[in-house]
């Protein structure tokens, strides 16, 4: 969702930039890296660059700013980035990305994941899962109201800012 939205408004270098994950065990101990499985799917088929090294390296607790930085400020620096959590890309991403005196949103196309106020008062897109959507699916299991074994929820994209 996020690679094919990114690349739909013309990004051809991407990256995906996880939160640190210390204790991941495998693939199915993290819901980072089904999400990355996706997204690098997307990125070979569109033929969009994308370095996973970098993906890896800040899961297993790179420093970010040592890790983010040289991307940044690389030749070939990526124009469209998804990063884990609203929060982080705040936090951590926007000063770094202003640090290595680009724009963001205007330089950095930037997508978050949670879609909370940090995204809303950013101006960033931010993917949204649909907490009250989830809770009330998952009362209506619990107090045998569904009448279905297995509900799915999609995620959604909220779009805002852009280039």
């Amino acid at each position: 969702m996020v690679a094919r939205h990114l690349i739909g408004n013309g990004h051809r270098r991407l990256a995906f930039l996880p939160i640190s994950q210390l204790d991941y065990r495998g693939e199915w101990s993290s819901l980072q890296v089904p999400i990355l499985r996706g997204f690098a799917e997307v990125c070979r088929e569109k033929k969009a660059s994308f370095p996973e090294e970098a993906f890896w390296s800040l899961l297993h607790g790179a420093h970010f700013d040592s890790a983010v930085a040289p991307l940044l400020k690389g030749r070939n620096r990526p124009t469209g980035i998804f990063q884990y959590m609203d929060f982080y890309l705040r936090g951590s991403l926007l000063p770094l990305i202003e640090k290595c005196g680009l724009k963001p949103m205007k330089d950095v196309e930037l997508v978050g994941f949670y879609n909370t106020h940090h995204a809303e008062e950013c101006g960033f897109s931010s993917v949204g899962i649909q907490e009250q959507k989830l809770a009330d699916a998952a009362v209506r299991l619990l107090i045998g109201e569904s009448g279905e074994d297995e509900t799915v929820i999609p995620p959604e994209l909220v779009v805002r800012g852009g280039r």
